[in-house]
């Protein structure tokens, strides 16, 4: 049985990738109408501080946004709420994964749930935890001709999540996700 490729955003051509950009900003103006702010994560952001566009051997655009709420109770029900939200307008891809896979427009992307708790902790999936200075204030980047929110020190956030993610992983070396 042959292995179907991966599809990647060396696959993808410059019109797409704009598209792929237009979309997620419209998509940001969608979370802010329900007072949530939208910033940047783990591979698309790994490409806005480390290549100023999209990582070649990534294949999905990662998202997350910053609930209201700090206790965790109240941060799983805004998300439960969300997620109906898209169930509901039919912008849901895949209802059993941590992070919200959602269709907007004509793009897919990875929406992770992260909130500050009241001792002043970030809190990202996967158990990524660092003090809340590290993400707040956000800062606005320009990512291929757009401004989106970033956190405060992405590149010490970087070193939390990844390892030795300053240097793009050659080409003869197989990708490695998260965890691996």
């Amino acid at each position: 049985m042959t292995k179907k490729p991966r599809w990647t955003f060396s696959l993808v051509n410059e019109e797409r990738k704009y598209q792929y950009v237009e979309d997620l900003k419209k998509f940001e103006e969608k979370l802010h109408e329900h007072g949530l702010l939208m910033y940047l994560i783990y591979g698309t952001l790994l490409g806005a501080i480390r290549e100023h566009n999209f990582i070649a051997h990534d294949s999905d655009i990662d998202i997350a946004y910053l609930s209201k709420y700090i206790i965790k109770s109240e941060v799983y029900k805004e998300r439960k709420e969300l997620k109906q939200y898209f169930i509901k307008n039919k912008m849901l891809r895949t209802k059993n994964t941590i992070g919200l896979k959602v269709k907007y427009l004509t793009s897919n992307f990875d929406l992770w749930t992260s909130w500050i708790e009241n001792n002043n902790l970030y809190l990202l999936p996967f158990n990524k935890i660092c003090p809340s200075n590290i993400v707040l204030p956000f800062k606005e980047n320009l990512f291929r001709g757009t401004i989106f929110n970033i956190p405060n020190q992405s590149e010490k956030l970087l070193d939390i999540i990844y390892i030795n993610w300053k240097k793009p992983i050659p080409k003869t070396q197989p990708f490695r996700k998260l965890g691996q």
